[in-house]
């Protein structure tokens, strides 16, 4: 199932105000056979302190997370990566940009792949709960085993 955690109509109305509408990015939860992935586009700040605030942490629990504005600073948030504690996240970057948060995610103790390393990653769940994560090769970069 997808389900969509954010914006807020309050969300929205802010991004009107202000102009800047990455907090207005959708964030969907994708959940099949036990696993999930977050799918931020590029929410910011406000964003997911709304979903921190309107989830508890085992419903934001995830097995892969795209990083939010593409791997930069701006799109990520401690409390929220250490709610969602994911295994794996993607960052879509060419460039390593100078606000880079790979570190951070690492920090969590997740696995930071890149689409500057990597080229295109696609990540398929398998009806058993596996995960496997391939590069633009179609060669298997990560993979987390079934769900149980």
């Amino acid at each position: 199932g997808i389900e969509v955690l954010s914006p807020t109509s309050e969300l929205i109305a802010g991004c009107n105000a202000s102009g800047n509408y990455n907090n207005s990015s959708y964030v969907l939860k994708i959940n099949h056979a036990g696993r999930t992935i977050i799918l931020p586009g590029d929410a910011e700040g406000a964003a997911w302190a709304s979903i921190v605030a309107a989830y508890s942490s085992d419903a934001l629990k995830c097995d892969v997370l795209k990083a939010a504005h593409h791997g930069r600073e701006s799109g990520y948030n401690d409390a929220a990566v250490g709610v969602m504690s994911p295994a794996v996240v993607i960052c879509s970057v060419g460039k390593k940009p100078s606000t880079d948060a790979s570190d951070e995610y690492a920090s969590h103790g997740a696995e930071v792949l890149s689409t500057r390393f990597n080229g295109t990653i696609t990540v398929a769940i398998q009806d058993d709960g596996q995960i496997i994560i391939q590069n633009h090769k179609g060669e298997e970069i990560a993979k987390r085993g079934p769900s149980y």
